[in-house]
């Protein structure tokens, strides 16, 4: 709730018709949801947060290192002035996520184990990104176990563009019929700094984050951003790229639920196997 005070009195929007929840409020080891109290219209804005909410690196282009530097170095700055931040109500949520979700912050035996069980065949065969390794020899940080937090953490919650956006990682990730809204930047961004805004919309920039819902979404329903996919004319399509279960796994630490998308190599080609509900909400497989 502080979060959300701190956002709408700075400027953000955060829609009175959702609510940040259990899953299954009679069980308290259940993850966290963002759900709809009320009847969302396709269309609608359930979320805008301003650039000046969103902690961001001064430059976005690494040729060399595909980690955010400038990022995780704003991150430390905010934690080390503490309740003297603008971004206090964000950092110490961010500090409330505990380590260890993503498989590489794993224990020694814990990520031998997952090598075993993986083998030579089952994805994903990168079981690491090795983020903490980028961070000490590509941003010179420290190799410690608050660095390894820290650039676990900004690898898990940063967006594409190179910023972390307050209240969006309450949103769980799913696809097929589950995926109901959709999150972009609409902002101008500063190409010389190689800021750039690479999608098209027909929202005008207004220099915020926002989440908009693709569908109807009825009372008591959760809202799902895919990770992965994206709508078009009320249709989901999924990246062309095979990037599926296994790879969130690695990136992000959890196991989607369905459907399921797994990319094997068979001989020098790559095929999908996708695995669905027979009838949604059922649990039982295709």
């Amino acid at each position: 709730r502080e979060l959300i005070t701190w956002m709408r009195s700075n400027g953000a929007f955060v829609g009175s018709h959702m609510e940040v929840r259990l899953e299954d409020p009679q069980d308290p080891w259940s993850r966290y949801g963002v759900f709809a109290t009320e009847r969302i219209k396709r269309g609608e804005v359930l979320l805008s947060v301003p650039l000046d909410l969103m902690i961001e690196g001064e430059s976005k282009f690494y040729p060399n290192n595909d980690l955010d530097c400038d990022l995780i170095y704003e991150l430390l700055e905010e934690i080390e002035l503490g309740d003297e931040s603008h971004f206090a109500p964000y950092v110490r949520y961010l500090k409330s996520i505990p380590e260890r979700v993503l498989p590489e912050a794993w224990s020694d035996d814990g990520r031998e184990l997952l090598k075993e069980l993986l083998g030579e065949n089952l994805p994903p065969q990168r079981s690491e990104n090795k983020w903490h390794e980028l961070y000490v020899t590509g941003c010179d940080g420290a190799d410690d176990q608050f660095g390894k937090w820290l650039v676990h953490l900004v690898a898990q919650l940063g967006i594409d563009e190179g910023f972390l956006v307050p209240y969006v990682n309450f949103f769980n990730h799913r696809n097929g019929h589950w995926d109901n809204a959709d999150g972009d930047l609409f902002a101008s961004l500063d190409q010389d700094q190689f800021e750039i805004a690479w999608f098209s919309s027909t929202t005008a920039f207004d220099n915020t984050f926002k989440v908009q819902a693709t569908r109807t979404i009825q009372p008591g329903e959760q809202i799902y951003i895919s990770e992965n996919g994206y709508v078009v004319d009320g249709i989901q399509m999924l990246d062309p790229d095979g990037y599926g279960t296994a790879d969130m796994f690695r990136d992000f630490g959890f196991v989607e639920d369905l459907p399921q998308r797994w990319s094997f190599e068979f001989g020098e080609v790559w095929r999908d196997i996708h695995l669905k509900e027979k009838q949604d909400g059922s649990g039982d497989i295709e």
